[in-house]
């Protein structure tokens, strides 16, 4: 307390009292008693929570004490014994006692000690706060229990303020002095006309209206409910997400006692009668799941989503939710059974949202609700683990957005396959992020004939490949291999990105990898290009060339040169530096295996040959780790780094993950402090909510890119030399440090 109580609030300290109160009031209204109450069993937290401990020595009353054991088991607690009259109290009276004090300097911030005990009856006599008395009273054992202490000090805690619950003047920022269907006047039939709400088209947008809302001097319960109302508005205008259709205007039309809201008018089918290709579902699904997640996001749930609700726009097949936002004069949430969960009266508007979108999800994929599917089985599974999931099912959408994710790229994997005799088993080499290598060679059986090797995840593969009748002709038995060696990366001549599934068989029959490489330029360029012949270099004529290039060089200053564009989205840009940042470390491609010092057991040495010390980067003070990153991208810690003992050519590690023992001649390992790795996280999980577009703007993304040509806001504000002015400060010296020029009209840019 003597730590934390001077940063509490008055209010904050007496919230902790009344808690702690609360918490043995409990325990003696069960008949048990705590007897060692002080500072040794009493958790305070700076998140203002309280636990106890040391219960060892307590006493319930059915059965007792535990007797002479007691003395030796409990610590003690806290007491004051000229504060007590005399007379025999009970156990739970001891409590109230010891409650009493510490309750004290929890109201004073004081730190419990026995100097703090010594004058605590003079200064409760002497004190004028309100809860003076009633901890005086505790003290000297007038309660019976906790019970009726916190009772009292609940009695005697003064009345605050009463704050009003609702302005009606809040309103005002939103009244408008027109009549809804003179400023939006309707082209035709009502689409919805009640005595409450009207639904029109007007000048291609749609108008809603409220009827009978937001007047002066309405009640404040439901004028509260409008302010709630707007508010979203408020929210949901300054953010326009791109899957809500575009809010326009909204407000209160006084002349017409109604609230109104127009926004686009979406062109579209709705998801119940939309005809979705078989290919485009699971991106439509995908797009769904996170128009949702963002709309949770914002704080804002839709609460009744259903088929009918949701709809595709014809042009570009974006989702769109409708009927959102919504109002209503009867304070029920609109709810529909089939879309929301068994228990849809203990359920949150946003688990019935999630219940929808795995349910609409289902309906779409043709699957049976809860069932095990085989077409897209991480879909049904992950669908069942909500259902069964009674704690936590459908209050998330991450496991149902993993499998979409994970079902769409296994759909979209594709497979050459091809049949080989003299193999046992089925093998398939998987490109290694998109790069399946291949390499030729020569080969034995003849001019016409290379050899061409195929690796990635999975393994290697060589087949022969006529170039006269362009076609591979046989091939060899696959060799295994768990990871891509980066030498084959270097020494590869050539690149697909489609998986290779070798089936045994015979006859063999390669005739579809024949044709998916008959037609690719690529690949009959590489085989070109092995055949070419590299002409000899005549070094006598070498110096004129050089000469020649450089006075072509020269001449050409000044020249007129092509915009050179680069066809680089944002997006793209953005993605491969989270890709490659941490293979931009420091690192090392290990010269042999690694070793086992003699000295010790618990450190590992990992040999390279280098002219520069990679660990050169890193302050003596770090703390660096080692890591490998495999084929998919995923980290692994394989030990950390030993600064004082490594040198050049060799780093020593300790802490040593069993995965460093396993490491070989050419394997590259990084290397990476724990700041860095924490800060890089961060930034990945930030940077990853932009490019899934879940942040506040989800077009955010689209306005780095070059190739945007949104329309810029034009705000026209005036930038002062006053606005200016609130950047300026000293420095060390008393100097005057502020912007300069080029800041300055940065800034301007930047808010016009």
């Amino acid at each position: 307390m003597g730590k934390y109580g001077q940063s509490f609030t008055q209010t904050d300290r007496l919230n902790l009292t009344k808690l702690l109160l609360a918490k043995f009031g409990d325990l003696h209204e069960i008949k048990i008693a705590h007897r060692d109450i002080a500072d040794h069993s009493l958790w305070l937290s700076p998140s203002k929570e309280i636990a106890l401990s040391n219960f060892i020595s307590a006493y319930h009353q059915p059965i007792g004490t535990v007797g002479d054991y007691r003395s030796s088991l409990s610590v003690g607690a806290v007491e004051v014994k000229e504060m007590l009259d005399g007379s025999t109290s009970t156990p739970f009276q001891q409590d109230v006692h010891a409650l009493g004090l510490v309750a004290w300097h929890l109201l004073t911030a004081q730190r419990m000690s026995p100097k703090s005990l010594e004058n605590i009856q003079n200064e409760m006599l002497s004190s004028s706060e309100w809860y003076a008395d009633v901890l005086l009273d505790a003290v000297t054992g007038k309660f019976k229990d906790a019970s009726a202490f916190f009772d009292a000090l609940k009695r005697a805690e003064p009345q605050g303020e009463s704050i009003p619950t609702f302005d009606d003047s809040e309103l005002e920022a939103y009244r408008h002095p027109i009549n809804h269907t003179r400023q939006f006047p309707d082209e035709g039939e009502f689409l919805v006309s009640t005595d409450d709400k009207e639904v029109y088209v007007s000048e291609g947008r749609l108008v809603k209206a409220w009827l009978n809302v937001g007047g002066k001097g309405d009640d404040s319960v439901s004028n509260f409910r409008v302010l709630t109302f707007l508010r979203r508005l408020d929210k949901l205008a300054a953010v326009n997400p791109t899957y809500l259709p575009r809010i326009h205007e909204y407000g209160l039309a006084a002349r017409s006692s109604s609230m109104y809201l127009v926004t686009d008018v979406v062109d579209g089918t709705t998801w119940a009668d939309a005809a979705i290709n078989e290919s485009d579902k699971l991106g439509v699904i995908e797009k769904l799941t996170d128009a949702v997640e963002h709309l949770h996001g914002l704080g804002i749930s839709h609460g009744d989503l259903h088929p009918h609700n949701v709809m595709l726009d014809k042009e570009n097949g974006n989702v769109y939710l409708i009927d959102i936002p919504d109002f209503s004069h009867n304070t029920a949430e609109a709810r529909n059974h089939r879309y929301s969960p068994e228990n849809i009266d203990g359920s949150s508007s946003e688990q019935r949202d999630i219940f929808a979108v795995l349910r609409m999800s289902c309906e779409l994929l043709g699957l049976e609700w809860g069932e095990e599917s085989k077409t897209y089985p991480r879909v049904s599974d992950a669908i069942q683990s909500e259902l069964n999931d009674v704690e936590f099912g459908f209050k998330d959408l991450g496991r149902f957005k993993k499998a979409i994710t994970s079902a769409a790229k296994v759909e979209e994997q594709k497979f050459v396959e091809i049949l080989l005799n003299g193999i046992d088993e089925q093998t398939t080499i998987f490109p290694d992020n998109g790069h399946l290598f291949v390499k030729f060679e020569a080969s034995k059986k003849g001019e016409n004939v290379l050899l061409v090797t195929f690796a990635g995840i999975g393994g290697t593969f060589c087949a022969f490949y006529d170039k006269e009748q362009r076609c591979f002709v046989g091939g060899l038995p696959p060799r295994i291999r768990s990871d891509v060696n980066f030498r084959v990366a270097e020494e590869s001549q050539f690149e697909i990105g489609t998986a290779i599934r070798i089936k045994p068989g015979r006859p063999a029959q390669l005739s579809g990898l024949s044709e998916h490489l008959r037609d690719d330029d690529a690949f009959h360029r590489a085989i070109e290009m092995l055949q070419t012949v590299q002409p000899e270099i005549d070094e006598s004529g070498l110096s004129q060339q050089l000469k020649d290039v450089f006075e072509r060089a020269a001449a050409s200053v000044g020249e007129e040169r092509s915009d050179i564009s680069f066809d680089i989205s944002t997006q793209a840009l953005w993605r491969a530096i989270l890709a490659t940042e941490t293979e931009s470390s420091p690192n090392i491609e290990l010269n042999g295996a690694s070793i086992k010092p003699s000295d010790t057991d618990s450190e590992l040495i990992l040999p390279y040959d280098a002219d520069i010390d990679p660990l050169g980067a890193f302050a003596s003070t770090d703390e660096v780790e080692a890591l490998l990153i495999d084929q998919d991208g995923a980290e692994k810690v394989i030990g950390e780094v030993l600064l004082k003992k490594s040198a050049l050519n060799e780093v020593r590690l300790n802490k040593v993950r069993s995965s460093a023992y396993g490491l070989k001649d050419g394997d590259p390992v990084f290397f990476r402090t724990k700041q860095d790795r924490a800060s890089y996280r961060k930034r990945k999980a930030a940077l990853e909510r932009l490019l899934d577009r879940e942040g506040v703007l989800p077009d955010l993304l689209d306005l780095f890119d070059p190739a945007c040509n949104k329309d810029a806001t034009a705000f026209n504000i005036s930038v002062t030399d006053d606005d200016f002015a609130r950047y300026d400060r000293e420095d060390q010296h008393g100097n005057k440090i502020s912007l300069n020029e080029q800041q300055r009209e940065a800034f301007t840019k930047l808010l016009n």
